[in-house]
């Protein structure tokens, strides 16, 4: 039985400032759904399939910019808990619900 499920939500655009200039960007607010009571960072990243293996993380963290509820996250072993937010520039924005 699977840890962890995911579920597509809604689409919805947002706006970023890059080099004074602002980008609406398209993005799908995808939900993962926990059986446990957190997941970490490095595990999210696998399983949302930004990174092949655990061993890709510490790299993924360094090149990566990722949001967790709007704060500036780059340690691999960051809990995340139901109701927190992700989001991952240029790949997207993840909501973490329990089951």
């Amino acid at each position: 039985m699977p840890k962890f499920i995911a579920n597509y939500t809604f689409l919805y655009y947002n706006i970023y400032k890059h080099n004074n200039i602002y980008e609406r960007m398209r993005f799908f607010m995808e939900k993962i759904t926990i059986k446990s009571e957190f997941i970490t960072l490095g595990q999210f990243l696998k399983f949302v399939d930004v990174i092949s293996s655990g061993g890709m993380v510490k790299h993924a963290l360094e090149t990566l910019t990722i949001y967790v509820n709007d704060v500036l996250e780059n340690r691999r072993g960051k809990k995340l808990y139901p109701g927190d937010k992700i989001l991952i520039k240029t790949i997207g924005e993840f909501r973490i619900s329990s089951k």
